[in-house]
């Protein structure tokens, strides 16, 4: 699960927010003040393109998360009914 859903969240998560980063970074450094730029109307446009890219990912993604973890629920049961001793 972790192979085919987390790892591939986490790592699309952070490379958006370093995307959405940089580029506000770069309308910074570019020294316009004042009044909505170019720049800054194409990041706005950006940021609801990349969370709908992460948020599609997690839903295409998810089935086959779960029916691999109901796969694994069957193999070891007693691993995991007995996780909530642990809890």
């Amino acid at each position: 699960m972790i192979t085919y859903t987390m790892g591939p969240s986490i790592i699309i998560i952070i490379s958006n927010i370093l995307i959405v980063y940089k580029l506000y970074m770069s309308t910074k450094m570019s020294g316009v003040q004042g009044g909505t730029t170019e720049a800054q109307k194409s990041i706005y446009k950006i940021i609801p393109m990349l969370l709908l890219v992460s948020t599609m990912f997690v839903i295409c993604a998810l089935p086959m998360s779960v029916v691999f973890f109901s796969k694994c629920v069957k193999l070891f049961p007693r691993c995991f009914f007995n996780m909530s001793i642990y809890l």
